[in-house]
């Protein structure tokens, strides 16, 4: 009961502001004035098109804005209705395809579960305004996977002007032109991908390189060797990252690195324990002839498990031995590769074959059923049949094997269908 009345207090609070944005256009006519993207100028066009996400699953350009009479502020609203369809063949229920959570070994009992599942859903405000000074972008985003599912969930908030961004948004450790698209709302294990609040400076040295720097908010997930489960303390010092990238007419490098400080409690002595985590991520894509497209990304570091899709929140950052109150980060590598092709009359149709791997380096005779490496395999074709309508097929394979060696897999239909707004 409590939490259909606090669902229909934020589906409430949401349509009072849509109501509260309407009616204030018609009291500010002279100021505001509603448009469809469609039919805008190629200024505004243009504001939108240079601030539009690049992470391939994010909302793109909202299709209805306000635009003041300047055309110098405009201000979006967007979003997407997104219903997923799942079948599972075998070994995983839950409506995340996520590999580390695979039964081992494979269960007896081939458990084909179905999913519909429409939490994937977004809004998004955007305001893109070139002031006196240079372009400021204020953006927010939520999707409904918050609690136990249908509930608002703030994914992006954030400002951006000049060169400055702060608040949350995707991980400057990432390679978001390089993300490859999948169905599944979880994406390859090997991928990096997290959103975090941070303060990012974004340097563009020539019209072809880009420098970034970030501060971002640090959280670790470490664990005992005499009990894996995944533990969390509060950190002091923020996650350092820098990146640089190259982009060119057949497609980009990027080369990114994070320094990271993990503090963990001394339980016997009532202080701390420091370590030092680092990491490094080379990735890119490659456009080829006939509409394909090569993604790639490897990874390695120790103390860096937080920032791998797959391995996050798991206890994998670090290890922590009460006995001899000593400490050991976690070594682990990863990567993926993907082949992309855009096909069909007017390119209506797009194909992805993936496959990422994500391994952790813990060699304990006494954990023999902790992970040690998981696989990805993801084929996937999505049709645009409306200007603003998409729908798509997928088929995932995953395996988990453990540092005993057994191991166990899982296997999933999806299908997607998705409308833009």
């Amino acid at each position: 009961m409590v939490m259909r009345k606090t669902k229909t207090r934020l589906f409430g609070i949401l349509a009072c502001l849509l109501v509260f944005f309407s009616l204030s256009a018609q009291k500010t006519s002279k100021a505001w004035v509603f448009i469809n993207s469609d039919s805008a100028s190629a200024n505004v066009l243009q504001m939108l098109y240079e601030s539009r996400n690049r992470m391939v699953q994010d909302p793109q350009s909202p299709r209805f804005v306000m635009i003041d009479r300047s055309g110098k502020y405009v201000l979006g609203l967007g979003g997407f209705v997104a219903a997923n369809i799942s079948s599972d063949f075998n070994g995983l229920s839950d409506k995340d395809f996520v590999i580390y959570d695979i039964p081992v070994p494979t269960a007896e009992f081939k458990d084909n579960k179905f999913n519909f599942a429409l939490d994937q859903s977004r809004i998004f405000l955007k305001l893109v305004g070139d002031t006196e000074m240079g372009r400021l972008i204020a953006y927010i985003e939520t999707d409904f996977r918050g609690g136990s599912g249908g509930l608002l969930h703030l994914r992006q908030a954030y400002v951006s002007f000049k060169h400055f961004l702060v608040g949350q948004t995707w991980s400057t450790f990432m390679d978001l032109d390089g993300t490859p698209y999948t169905l599944d709302f979880e994406g390859p294990n090997s991928m990096l991908s997290i959103r975090q609040p941070m303060i990012r400076y974004s340097w563009p040295i020539t019209g072809k390189w880009m420098l970034e720097g970030a501060a971002e908010v640090p959280t670790i997930s470490y664990s005992t060797r005499t009990n894996m489960t995944a533990l969390s303390y509060p950190q002091s010092v923020p996650d350092v990252i820098v990146r640089a990238s190259y982009s060119a007419g057949f497609g980009h490098v990027q080369l990114a690195g994070v320094l990271r400080t993990l503090v963990v409690p001394d339980t016997l002595v009532n202080k701390s324990n420091h370590s030092v985590g680092y990491g490094f991520a080379f990735s890119g894509t490659v456009n080829l002839p006939a509409g394909f497209k090569f993604q790639y990304q490897a990874t390695y570091g120790k103390g860096i498990s937080h920032y791998f899709n797959g391995l996050k929140n798991r206890g994998l950052d670090l290890l922590y031995n009460p006995e001899t109150r000593s400490t050991s980060l976690v070594p682990a590598w990863g990567g993926y590769v993907n082949l992309a092709r855009t096909w069909g009359r007017g390119g209506i149709f797009t194909s992805n074959l993936l496959y990422g791997l994500a391994d952790v380096n813990i060699h304990d005779n006494q954990l023999p059923h902790q992970y040690k490496k998981g696989y990805y395999f993801a084929v996937n074709t999505v049709w645009t049949f409306l200007k603003y309508g998409t729908i798509g097929i997928e088929y995932l394979h995953g395996e988990r094997k453990n540092i005993n060696g057994e191991k166990g897999d899982a296997n999933r239909i999806n299908a997607l269908l998705r409308y833009n707004f």
